[in-house]
């Protein structure tokens, strides 16, 4: 078993507890929400820039509520059973953590490209 702070992250001392997920997403919609309000304010008032930092903000925090809820937990939970070397419950869990990893993975860039690159293309049309 590794020691220092590498290990630290794995024993719990560093972790943010798992209890406390349901208070951090919580936190994430609300201030969605709020986000989301102040970009309808702001359109209504066309101040455009204003406007857009808040949809993108919302659109930010919304992602970490949904990397919380799913794939977080379930990540943190794969890489502990493997670094205690529960190799039986890492493998059970890691068929599933697998495929969602990658598909956040993927979806992540493809979104960026959209956004920056294929959006771009569009507008200078």
């Amino acid at each position: 078993m590794a020691t220092g702070p590498v290990a630290a992250l794995f024993t719990g001392d560093n972790m943010i507890p798992l209890s406390e997920f349901p208070a951090i997403d919580a936190t994430l919609n609300a201030t969605s929400a709020l986000l989301l309000s102040l970009g309808y304010f702001f359109i209504r008032r066309k101040r455009i820039q204003a406007h857009k930092a808040c949809m993108l903000s919302a659109f930010a925090t919304s992602s970490l509520f949904l990397g919380c809820v799913v794939v977080v937990p379930l990540i943190l939970t794969t890489l502990c059973r493997a670094w205690r070397g529960r190799f039986e419950r890492h493998k059970k869990i890691a068929r599933w953590t697998l495929p969602l990893w990658f598909y956040v993975s993927v979806t992540g860039v493809v979104v960026y490209w959209m956004l920056y690159h294929l959006h771009a293309q569009v507008a200078a049309r």
